[in-house]
């Protein structure tokens, strides 16, 4: 994982969700400023980076920070969705120095039963990821092109079985609710209304723990709005941005 590392800039980091890989974030980012600092990050076992994913939020957070750390990073805007959305709640409540703001597309403090991951992880193990992946690749949009289908199936099909295995336990182990609901710092939900993998009824309610936050939904998309409507998702972001000054 590498960062822009202009000297004591701020900039607005992304953090994709288990099996998409930083390119998940290119047209929302080129829609965004011209002049705005931004860095989409490649989780262990996604795209370019080649580590393997621990099973553990603990340490998915604790790479992330080491990223941001090494690269002298410091009123960091996170943008995580899915499980790069827990990592973004992760570390705000563990450097409050380091994260300025939030956004969070696509996730929750708490997702889902340790029971049904335990279904996942079980299959998965028996019988390989494929049926997931397709699974997840139907759920995911609101109304696909063919080329947007098949770049996500692409994408999903990537990382190995042991990284969807070890990012199902990270995200089945971890319960933020008590954490995040501490949390005071800017924080925006940006989110598909067509979302059913994660309703916006079950993001709105982790937004709703931290004092003054808000959420907005995106009409006609779903899980990944950035993926589906990038201009819409890059408008949001900019305006809330420019709302807590982070717009140069």
């Amino acid at each position: 994982m590498t960062l822009d590392q202009t000297p004591s800039a701020p900039q607005v980091v992304f953090l994709h969700g288990l099996g998409h890989g930083a390119q998940l974030w290119d047209d929302t980012r080129a829609h965004l400023p011209a002049d705005l600092r931004t860095s989409a990050l490649d989780l262990p076992g996604h795209g370019l980076n080649r580590t393997s994913m621990p099973h553990s939020m603990g340490q998915l957070i604790a790479q992330v920070e080491a990223t941001l750390t090494t690269a002298k990073a410091k009123d960091t805007v996170l943008v995580g969705l899915g499980l790069g959305g827990m990592i973004a709640q992760g570390l705000a409540v563990k450097r409050f120095d380091l994260v300025r703001a939030l956004i969070l597309t696509g996730t929750a403090a708490r997702l889902g039963s340790k029971e049904r991951w335990q279904r996942q992880i079980d299959q998965m193990r028996l019988n390989g990821p494929e049926k997931q992946i397709q699974d997840r690749a139907t759920r995911s949009l609101y109304k696909p092109t063919f080329a947007q289908e098949t770049q996500l199936k692409t994408w999903l099909n990537t990382p190995s079985k042991d990284t969807w295995i070890n990012g199902i336990k990270a995200v089945q182990g971890t319960d933020f609710y008590t954490p995040t609901s501490g949390l005071r710092l800017p924080t925006l939900g940006l989110t598909g209304r067509e979302d059913r993998i994660t309703p916006p009824d079950l993001v709105r309610e982790t937004i709703d723990l931290i004092p003054g936050s808000r959420t907005v939904l995106l009409s006609q998309t779903g899980h990944l709005p950035c993926f589906e409507a990038p201009m819409a998702y890059a408008n949001a972001l900019t305006t809330f941005l420019t709302e807590i000054g982070h717009v140069p």
